[in-house]
């Protein structure tokens, strides 16, 4: 068992710096928390692996296979394996997310 607080884990700049993640990560899961400061944009992208998303805080706008899908705290988003996707922070603050991938990714965007 591996015990740990997202607190503790190194945070990675992306963006030049506008979206900050965490990684938790098993043998067959992946666990992400994003930071997104106000006006972030994540470009689109898409992998193989599964990807639930809980918006922890904050208003992001989501683009799925370019369907515009508007998120606040407290929703939960699907997405399936190779769907392109991205998002933008639309809210006047930060947003933080919980993305759950399975499997584990092998690489990151």
């Amino acid at each position: 068992m591996r015990l740990t607080s997202f607190d503790d884990l190194p945070a990675e700049e992306l963006f030049e710096g506008k979206v900050r993640r965490k990684v938790f990560q098993s043998r067959n899961i992946e666990v992400v928390e994003y930071i997104y400061e106000e006006g972030a944009h994540f470009p689109e992208h898409s992998h193989r692996e599964e990807q639930v998303t809980l918006v922890e805080s904050g208003e992001i706008t989501f683009f799925l296979d370019g369907e515009k899908v508007e998120l606040k705290e407290g929703s939960i988003c699907y997405i399936p394996p190779l769907m392109p996707h991205a998002a933008t922070v639309t809210g006047a603050r930060e947003v933080r997310t919980l993305n759950i991938f399975h499997p584990a990714r092998k690489t990151r965007p």
